[in-house]
């Protein structure tokens, strides 16, 4: 179990791990990013590694951390990206500043407190709790009372007016009532 880095031609770097022989887990890198038909050859990692000029020797998996089995190496992992800042598909160098923004998106939408139509209020990431709330769920309720009786009312006066017997006269060019 480890923890290793591969270095691109740009001094950027991946972050992985593995439980298999390192051996195996660089020549597995080496034809999903040259192999275009693997399903991953257009990962955004190898994409990078291409585009920068690296070449199937260039791809080196060096181990940076040896895991006892006893720790998430996936959590080891995980800290040296951060630390790193490596370009891991999820967090590459051209996510890196969305992700930034995204965080900072986030952080600012969290202060500021939304007013839901019940006449209770939530922040930011807590719209499923607070739509699970009693005095929501009861809002609801009414609302859908209403609906239903806006529909009974419409319903019904559909029904008087398909009970209504009209004729079309030629002369006037109206519809009368006719009288039964």
């Amino acid at each position: 179990m480890s923890v290793y880095i591969i270095k691109s031609k740009n001094h950027q770097i991946y972050v992985g791990s593995t439980t298999r022989k390192l051996k195996k887990r660089q020549d597995e890198h080496r034809s999903e990013c040259f192999n275009s038909a693997r399903a991953s050859y257009y990962n955004p990692l190898y994409t990078h590694f291409r585009t920068c000029g690296m070449t199937a020797k260039d791809i080196k998996c060096e181990i940076i951390v040896k895991c006892d089995p006893t720790i998430n190496m996936l959590e080891m992992e995980a800290k040296w990206i951060k630390h790193i800042g490596s370009l891991n598909s999820k967090s590459s160098i051209l996510d890196l500043a969305k992700e930034e923004k995204r965080k900072l998106k986030y952080q600012t939408q969290g202060k500021v407190i939304q007013k839901c139509l019940c006449g209770g209020t939530w922040t930011y990431g807590h719209t499923t709790r607070h739509k699970r709330t009693k005095l929501h769920i009861m809002w609801l309720e009414e609302e859908n009372q209403k609906k239903l009786k806006y529909l009974h009312i419409v319903n019904a006066t559909k029904e008087k007016i398909k009970t209504i017997p009209l004729h079309y006269d030629e002369t006037k060019k109206i519809f009368i009532k006719e009288d039964i």
